[in-house]
């Protein structure tokens, strides 16, 4: 799992790099070198697997009180 968030952080990071957006005299800059934006994109990029494997975990739980 955190290898393919890294895989996803590299790629991003070279769309941004071709885009012309990880210059500062833009705007829009987006830099990866920034370690609370680089821990806001691996947290975000985790969050969904831990809330699909919550809710896979508790309906589990709920199908096993059925039965």
């Amino acid at each position: 799992m955190s290898c393919s968030a890294l895989v996803g952080m590299s790629l991003l990071g070279g769309f941004l790099r071709n885009a012309g957006l990880d210059t500062p005299a833009s705007e829009t800059a987006i830099s990866l070198n920034d370690p609370l934006v680089f821990s806001g994109l691996l947290v975000g990029a985790i969050l969904p697997f831990l809330l699909s494997g919550l809710a896979v975990k508790g309906s589990r739980k709920a199908t096993a009180l059925l039965l």
